[in-house]
């Protein structure tokens, strides 16, 4: 077995600590309030709910390895449920306000949740008789409104009777993250302190251009690993804003309004910009039509012979030109401050994240699984290559198995080490070491292959 030394911090109640030390005043969570503007809670405000709220749940009787659940999209609560349920060495299970009851039913009753956040009243109901079949539940808080069973009743009662936050070891079980079960039931991947950390930390080293001062827009839920991971404990850690999307259709107004310098997406939200771009620029006629093609095309000619190492004067005259004239203006709808995006879940369309880079928003392709906390590759602005993945990330190593594909294939199976791999699934121990090899990699029952520099 691998004994991964991990960097300080190792546990994500010191990520959100040292930044309620270092940035009190600072905005942390944004969210848009009833009149649609965007509203913000300082890292100090945030950092005295959750000691409230961790208070709270410690009069509920709620200690180490215990699991509290939500059910809730992205929300400022969702943030301070989950860190005060670490700093009791508890266990977080989110599930998504979209699912079926019936999963939610299993995942309360498999993880053996004894108390359990809804989001609001419509929620509530839905789960109203879950603590009559499911001897495990204790107690439904409702995340919104006051009065007897809400979250700000538990606050209040926590900040009556304090209780100091316990320091996770690295090895104790942060989260339990359940991955859609296509086939089957959902399966639990039980993720520690020390694969979130790790995962966090390896992925600023790659961009040590983000930092405290960032803006990040929050698109992707939380409930699964990859925003989890890549956005709120990195965010946290470096004591940058997030602020929260209204909804997809409220998406380009928001940026607007947030102006964010980096986002956290899948292809899907770029496809759907890229889309409207072109289906707007189609419309068009004359000399803004003839502009936009000469933009697009010379940005791309620019691209290509900086990729062979050479240049020509014209077709940067022409891009230059395509860039103040048309391409500025696309990123000024972005809100005029996005330096990039990172991209992961699929595959980006080589094409359109082609375009992305010449627009002068590059979107870095990245890949993991739920398993793996989820990062495993990355490219990032000192190395990438469009068309791949990137290259493993701090003390993660990647070894391509071809015993198990056709004879001749220039590829294999991806098989991953590093602190970032899962302890495992939750109560399936055959599922467990049917992915799991004996020294302590796991299979990811993908297909790559590396290219002569490593990407």
């Amino acid at each position: 077995m691998h004994h991964w030394t991990l960097e300080k911090p190792d546990n994500l109640v010191e990520f959100l600590e040292r930044s309620v030390e270092r940035y009190p005043s600072s905005p942390f969570i944004g969210m848009k309030n009833a009149g649609g503007a965007y509203e913000w809670i300082t890292f100090g405000e945030f950092g005295r709910r959750v000691d409230n709220l961790r208070a709270g749940l410690a009069s509920l009787g709620i200690g180490k390895g215990d699991a509290v659940g939500i059910i809730a999209n992205n929300r400022t609560e969702w943030a301070i449920c989950a860190y005060a349920t670490y700093g009791l060495g508890g266990r977080w299970v989110p599930m998504y306000e979209a699912e079926l009851p019936s999963t939610w039913r299993y995942i309360v009753s498999d993880s053996g949740i004894r108390v359990l956040f809804c989001s609001r009243p419509a929620i509530l109901e839905k789960v109203r008789d879950f603590p009559q079949t499911i001897p495990t539940l204790e107690k439904l808080i409702l995340v919104e409104g006051s009065g007897p069973g809400t979250m700000e009743e538990l606050e209040r009662t926590g900040s009556a009777k304090p209780v100091p936050s316990t320091r996770p070891h690295p090895d104790d079980i942060a989260a339990l993250i359940y991955t859609s079960g296509t086939t089957g039931d959902p399966k639990g991947v039980l993720l520690s302190h020390g694969n979130f950390t790790s995962n966090s930390l390896a992925g600023q080293k790659l961009y040590p251009e983000f930092t405290h001062d960032d803006t990040l827009l929050s698109i992707l839920p939380w409930a699964h690993s990859y925003a989890q991971t890549a956005e709120l404990y990195t965010a946290t850690c470096l004591g940058a804003r997030l602020a929260i999307m209204g909804s997809i259709d409220t998406l380009a107004e928001d940026m607007l309004a947030v102006r964010p310098t980096f986002i956290i997406a899948v292809p899907r939200v770029f496809n759907k910009i890229y889309d409207g771009i072109t289906a707007r620029m189609n419309r068009e006629k004359g000399i803004k039509k003839a502009l936009f093609t000469m933009a697009v095309e010379s940005a791309r000619k620019r691209r290509l012979l900086a990729a062979e190492g050479t240049s020509d004067l014209l077709t940067d005259i022409k891009a230059a030109i395509g860039d103040r004239l048309v391409f500025s203006k696309i990123r000024q709808r972005f809100g005029g401050r996005l330096r990039g995006a990172m991209t992961a879940s699929a595959a980006m369309n080589p094409e359109i994240a082609g375009f992305f880079f010449d627009v002068g928003i590059p979107t870095y392709d990245c890949y993991g699984m739920t398993e793996t906390s989820p990062a495993i590759t990355m490219n990032c602005p000192s190395a990438y290559r469009l068309g791949s993945v990137g290259r493993p990330i701090d003390k993660v190593k990647v070894v391509i198995d071809s015993s198990v594909v056709e004879e001749g294939a220039d590829d294999g199976e991806i098989v991953v080490y590093g602190p970032n791999v899962m302890k495992g699934y939750h109560n399936k121990p055959e599922a467990t070491a049917s992915v799991m090899t004996k020294d302590g990699g796991i299979r990811t029952g993908d297909r790559g292959r590396f290219d002569k520099d490593g990407f």
